[in-house]
């Protein structure tokens, strides 16, 4: 019976470590990428409202209607897309309501979520890389 306490109560704590590193690690990852990539991503922003007013200007494109109706049609798509997985994520967690440490876990792991996207995006210089201890 001491076996088998012991097996669960490792499981337990390999579930709680990978609950609380791997959401973190992944989050480092994106926060990193947006942070390399911010400049990137607003030339690409800049370039293509660069080549609509060109366009406009030059009488290709006479209304913007078409793409009024192209970007309320993506950002449907996408709150649609969040509504979907918020629910499927509320099944899941009134499915495992009597388990406290599942729910415990899920906890860590979205909290170590986004502290992992705080530090990738925050980054940091060479001089002050890791954790910064004030003293007097």
């Amino acid at each position: 019976m001491h076996k088998i306490d012991n097996d669960l109560s490792e499981t337990a704590i390999i579930q709680f470590l990978v609950a609380l590193i791997a959401p973190f690690m992944v989050a480092y990852g994106i926060g990193y990428f947006i942070r390399r990539s911010i400049k990137l991503i607003a030339f690409m922003f800049g370039m293509f409202f660069f080549i609509v007013g060109i366009l406009w200007c030059a009488g290709v494109i006479d209304s913007f209607s078409r793409i009024q109706k192209w970007i309320e049609g993506t950002l449907e798509t996408g709150y649609d897309k969040t509504q979907q997985l918020s629910n499927e994520i509320k099944k899941t967690v009134d499915k495992k309501q009597d388990r406290s440490a599942s729910q415990m876990n899920m906890i860590i792991g979205i909290s170590s979520f986004f502290t992992g996207l705080v530090f990738g995006i925050h980054g940091g210089t060479k001089k002050d890389r890791g954790l910064r201890i004030i003293t007097d």
